[in-house]
């Protein structure tokens, strides 16, 4: 924007024809990307005749989202971008399609792992072997164990560390916490992943979370998004088998014609079809109430790419709850829905 002021003759040119999309979808673009403020002036014409499809979806979860959307996929078979904000968000998807057998193209990325998913996937890793008593000592904070009691488990003469930790005089304002803990790993190391992930919440993970959350400035709406998938996709799994699932996403999978992949990863790149995920108040924008008003436009700016790339139909995604609590939807959701409507 600032360009004129360093070079006074430098010429500005503006691509004003769209050979890409449905009239109907470059409207609805230029109307969204209309509201920032810091950008150039330029009015778009769709050099298309045929109207595109524009939808709004609002789900109660994750899971109904899911199979509603794989339905159409099916049904409906044509190029389609499934687009999120970021990579924690394919998640459910690729567990999804690997389950049906659906085709994709995409992966979900090993490194960086989400820290918070690392974390939880060796801590249920570790329960289901208690007798790796090295692996303890990287795990005893997230269970709120002090580093004295940790030490004298690890050296214990039993195999199991909780069995350990049980003959530990217990501390006077808990005496009965660590008999309570080894009680729960045993039910952990028994149970579905699911359930495990919610014994060991209780088990003083939580507060873990919370207090890692604050200290390192995770997003509540990743730990959020975390919890939800673990809870849908551990439902009737063994750890040892909900682990082997995990780690198999990281291997790429390039077939078919639907494709995951964050909106930075598609700049420049077309679809038939492109289905716009997360749109719920916090996620994206991260937080529109917040967030300054430069900050504000960037994002728009990047939910504006996410429209673009579609030739003939978008699909913008909201949901209801997330992982059992209320959400409402985005900014951005609302925006273009009202601007829809205008049109």
């Amino acid at each position: 924007m600032h360009i004129q002021q360093s070079f006074p003759k430098v010429k500005v040119y503006a691509l004003s024809e769209n050979h890409r999309s449905a009239p109907n979808l470059v409207t609805l673009a230029s109307k969204i990307i209309g509201e920032n403020t810091h950008r150039y002036e330029k009015s778009v014409t769709a050099k298309k005749q045929s109207p595109g499809k524009i939808r709004f979806e609002v789900f109660g979860s994750v899971e109904k989202a899911l199979k509603k959307i794989s339905r159409l996929l099916q049904k409906e078979a044509m190029d389609t971008a499934i687009l999120y904000r970021n990579h924690l968000s394919a998640l459910p998807w690729c567990l999804h399609f690997r389950r049906q057998h659906i085709p994709y193209t995409g992966v979900f990325p090993k490194t960086p792992l989400h820290p918070v998913l690392e974390d939880i996937l060796s801590l249920l890793d570790f329960i289901a072997h208690p007798e790796r008593k090295h692996d303890f000592l990287k795990q005893y904070r997230k269970l709120n164990i002090p580093k004295e009691h940790a030490l004298l488990a690890s050296e214990g003469i039993d195999d199991n560390v909780f069995e350990n930790l049980s003959a530990i005089p217990p501390r006077e304002n808990n005496p009965y916490r660590y008999l309570q803990l080894k009680k729960i790993m045993a039910r952990i190391k028994g149970s579905p992943a699911d359930k495990a992930f919610n014994l060991l919440l209780n088990a003083g993970y939580k507060q873990f979370l919370k207090d890692r959350q604050k200290r390192e400035k995770f997003s509540p709406a990743s730990l959020r998004y975390l919890s939800e998938c673990i809870l849908t996709f551990g439902k009737n799994k063994t750890i040892p088998d909900f682990l082997k699932e995990m780690n198999a996403l990281i291997h790429p999978q390039s077939e078919g014609n639907i494709h995951l992949n964050t909106i930075h990863g598609v700049k420049g790149l077309e679809f038939d079809r492109v289905i716009l995920m997360d749109l719920v108040d916090g996620e994206f924008p991260s937080n529109a109430h917040q967030i300054s008003p430069e900050d504000l436009e960037e994002e728009r700016r990047l939910f504006y790419v996410g429209l673009t790339r579609a030739r003939k139909e978008c699909i913008f995604v909201t949901f209801k709850k997330r992982n059992g609590e209320n959400v409402t939807p985005s900014a951005f959701y609302l925006e273009a829905k009202k601007k829809h409507m205008d049109i």
